[in-house]
Parts: C-alpha cells; structure tokens; sequence
C-alpha cells in the first residue's frame, strides 16, 4: 500500500538524519484510518446483500448509502493524512542536529 512505502521511504530518510517523527504519527493514524475502513467496507458489503435479498430492495439500498458515504470520508481522511506525511518531510530540513543561524 502507498502507507507502506511511505513508512519504507521514512526509514531511509531516518537513516540519514532526517527527524519523521511526525510523518511516522501521520503513518501510523492513517493505518489506523484504513483499518476502520476495511471493517466499514465489511459492513457495507452486508448491508448490499441484505438490502438485494429484502422484498423491497430499492428503500433498503438508500439505507446503505450513508454507510458507503462514512467509508469513503474515512479512506480520504487516511490519504490526507499519508499527503501530510509526505509534506512533512521536505528534502533539506527536518535533519536532527541542525543548527539554525541569523545573519547579524
């Protein structure tokens, strides 16, 4: 998945000094953002199937549309998180031990 070579890419970086802290707690909170995606995506998918095996299959459907809706705000929110991941680390800064200094 993109979160994975993203974790893979942070630990190269990691290695050459580069502080990911953040981009590791952006990582780790969109993993936890797909998880809760992949068992919404299971709850939809039953919803479909008791929905096409109800007499009235058209009003159940527009029940399963909210849940479909939910999942899909959750995925975006799991890419936004893993773009701000990504933006976070910006080549040439966020390297550990660097010092800063003002011209006088």
């Amino acid at each position: 998945t993109l979160s994975n070579r993203v974790s893979t890419a942070l630990d190269n970086l990691a290695t050459k000094g580069t502080n990911v802290d953040a981009s590791r707690t952006k990582i780790a909170n969109a993993k936890a953002k797909l998880d809760e995606a992949s068992l919404k995506t299971v709850a939809v998918k039953l919803a479909i199937e008791t929905a096409f095996a109800s007499a009235a299959p058209k009003i159940e459907l527009e029940k399963v549309k909210p849940l479909i809706k939910d999942t899909t705000e959750v995925i975006q929110e799991a890419h936004r998180l893993v773009a701000e991941a990504i933006s976070l680390v910006k080549p040439g800064l966020n390297k550990q031990g660097q010092a800063t200094t003002t011209a006088q």
